[in-house]
C-alpha cells in the first residue's frame, strides 16, 4: 500500500531461497505486514514468527497478484535484451528496480488492485 519495494537476488526460486528473502525482508519491518503469494511450492514459510504474513491466492488467478503487473514492466524493460554474463544482467534489472524505488506512485499505480483497497478500507 505504500509503493515501497524490496528485493534481493537469490540463486533459485525455490522454498530455500524464499526462506532467505522472508528474515531478510523482515528485518526492515516495524509492524506485521502482509505478502500475498500464489500457491507456487517455494511460497512455504518453515518459521511463522517473521513480521512478514502470507495470504495466499486461490490457484490459477495471476490476475489477482498484485505483483505480476509489476514484474510486467521490469520485463518490459528486459525485452531484446542479451546478456554476456550474469553480472551484467543483474546490473540491468538492479537498475530498473533502482527506478521505482523513488517513484513509489508508479509502484502503487501498478499494484494496488482494488480488491486490496477494499479490504483494506473494510477492514479499518
Amino acid at each position: 500500500m505504500t509503493g515501497e519495494i524490496f528485493a534481493c537476488f537469490v540463486p533459485r526460486l525455490d522454498k530455500v531461497c524464499f526462506n532467505l528473502f522472508v528474515p531478510e525482508r523482515s528485518t526492515q519491518l516495524t509492524k506485521p505486514t502482509l505478502l500475498i503469494v500464489d500457491r507456487a511450492g517455494a511460497h512455504r514459510l518453515e518459521d511463522e514468527s517473521s513480521l512478514l504474513k502470507l495470504s495466499r491466492l486461490p490457484a490459477y488467478s495471476p490476475e489477482l497478484n498484485p505483483v505480476e503487473r509489476f514484474f510486467q514492466e521490469v520485463r518490459r524493460r528486459l525485452k531484446f535484451r542479451v546478456f554476456e554474463t550474469l553480472d551484467e544482467a543483474e546490473n540491468f534489472v538492479s537498475a530498473a528496480l533502482t527506478e521505482f524505488l523513488t517513484d513509489t506512485e508508479r509502484v502503487k499505480s501498478l499494484t494496488q488492485y482494488p480488491y486490496i483497497k477494499s479490504a483494506l478500507t473494510n477492514s479499518i
